[in-house]
């Protein structure tokens, strides 16, 4: 972090410190550092600025430029279903879930929040954004999953 930046920040000059954020990920050329840059932005914003779309369109970026960077994905649904935005939110789980891959090794942790995520989907799919089809296809995978988990500990047990 640069002088001016922690001098913005200790002195709480929250929107100062987002722009030049923002202005050292525009010449960055290094991804990772650059999406740091965005993130760190992005939670400015949202914390102190009261900005949730700008926060979320920094945290996209962030997380397109590195998808390591989970906080950047989890914050962005946060915001998502704060601004009451069915798409960015839908965007968000589903991103989530692409990022969680195959469910062969999940976790109970894991199997809930993948559980929670397809729920989630499904609902926001039929009663924010009217798409019964897609809605039904987010529960099949809700039932896959839960069923796929039972037979996992059945198969266990057995064997």
């Amino acid at each position: 972090m640069c002088i001016r930046d922690r001098v913005y920040t200790e002195q709480k000059l929250w929107p100062e410190a987002a722009d030049l954020l923002q202005e050292l990920a525009a010449s960055e050329s290094n991804e990772k550092r650059r999406a740091r840059y965005k993130q760190t932005a992005g939670f400015i914003t949202r914390d102190h600025l009261n900005e949730p779309r700008r926060a979320l369109r920094l945290l996209w970026s962030s997380f397109d430029d590195d998808p390591s960077l989970l906080k950047s994905l989890e914050s962005a649904e946060t915001l998502a279903a704060q601004i009451n935005d069915p798409k960015e939110l839908l965007r968000a789980m589903q991103r989530r879930i692409k990022v969680m891959g195959p469910e062969t090794n999940d976790t109970p942790k894991q199997r809930a929040e993948r559980l929670r995520l397809w729920t989630e989907v499904a609902r926001v799919c039929i009663q924010e954004m009217g798409d019964l089809k897609t809605g039904m296809q987010a529960y099949e995978a809700v039932s896959y999953t839960h069923l796929s988990a039972q037979q996992r500990a059945g198969d266990r047990r057995r064997g």
